[in-house]
């Protein structure tokens, strides 16, 4: 009986750490949104996958980059209503990284009468086998080409979607 639940326990346990690697993505992922939301561009930037900020030059200039975008994005009168997140999908080993999909949809409104949903995909990073996670924003700019410029041991199994796509809706 003692060697049953062992056994058990021996072919639960790789779930139940994916589960919870799972379940961390996505708490760590709804801080970026809120950050993002309330502009706390710190806190984006403390989940924002390293490698991107090396390519934009460094902590100030993300900063200065986020403040600008989204300066000129408010002046179009353009805001985000919500974030809101999928369930991860599988993890990848990648070299010594795990990467993930997370699926987002950010919804925004763009004068009084008008939505933008943007549908797209987050790439979930952890150089700490799945304790701590960051992130990058799948764009149609980084793609299966351009991505291993930013993830170098970039698995080509965790293949990257396509149908990222925005759509206005009249309120």
């Amino acid at each position: 009986m003692k060697h049953s639940i062992y056994f058990l326990l021996f072919l639960i346990a790789p779930f139940v750490s994916i589960a919870q690697e799972k379940n961390i993505i996505k708490q760590q992922a709804t801080i970026v949104a809120k950050a993002t939301k309330a502009q706390d561009y710190a806190t984006v930037i403390k989940y924002t996958h390293p490698s991107l900020i090396k390519m934009v030059g460094g902590n100030d200039a993300m900063m200065k980059l986020l403040t600008t975008t989204m300066k000129t994005v408010a002046e179009q009168g353009i805001t985000i209503d919500s974030v809101s997140l999928g369930q991860p999908g599988d993890i990848f080993k990648a070299g010594n990284e795990l990467h993930c999909l997370l699926p987002q949809d950010v919804i925004m409104r763009f004068g009084a009468d008008k939505k933008i949903v943007a549908k797209g995909y987050l790439i979930a990073i952890s150089k700490d086998d799945g304790i701590n996670w960051s992130f990058l924003n799948l764009t149609e700019e980084l793609n299966n080409q351009t991505i291993t410029t930013l993830l170098p041991n970039f698995n080509q199994n965790l293949k990257l979607p396509t149908d990222s796509k925005m759509e206005v809706l009249d309120n």
